[in-house]
């Protein structure tokens, strides 16, 4: 899951899904049910400050609490923001440069991940380029792909 700003908002009602656990017939998202499991989840979402980087403090637990759910949250104008001591660039520069692989410990290939994108159309477009090289193919009518697009702007 890649977002940008805002882009990220349409992966948080996937991952409180995912990660939610039933207890006594409720859905509770202090507990983990998906925690720890076979599925990776990856979240990658970018944004100017810190600041910007909006659920972060519940990304960042669930990261901590959940050996399969991987956040990786950068910020593009570190110098700034004199708090940030993360990730810096544009978020497509970061997918290239294999971090992914890095923390997942899995292969970034369609046959291991399906990749979402939403958010700045230029970090779309290029992810996009990026994946198709590698093999990713993008939603098609009623074809399901491995490259899944949200344009919103």
């Amino acid at each position: 899951m890649i977002g940008t700003g805002t882009g990220l908002a349409p992966y948080m009602s996937m991952i409180r899904n995912e990660l939610a656990l039933r207890v006594d017939g409720r859905v509770g998202l202090r507990a983990m049910w998906q925690r720890n499991g076979p599925r990776h989840f990856v979240m990658v979402h970018g944004a100017r400050y810190s600041w910007d980087l909006g659920y972060r403090t519940e990304l960042t637990g669930l990261a901590r609490r959940c050996n399969n759910f991987h956040y990786l949250p950068v910020v593009t104008r570190p110098g700034e923001d004199a708090t940030w001591r993360g990730r810096s660039g544009y978020v497509q520069d970061v997918i290239a440069s294999g971090v992914i692989e890095h923390e997942s410990g899995l292969t970034l290939t369609p046959d291991n991940f399906d990749i979402l994108l939403c958010g700045n159309p230029g970090m779309v477009d290029t992810v996009i380029d990026w994946a198709e090289a590698r093999g990713f193919t993008r939603d098609s009518g009623r074809s399901a792909g491995t490259l899944h697009v949200e344009k919103y702007w």
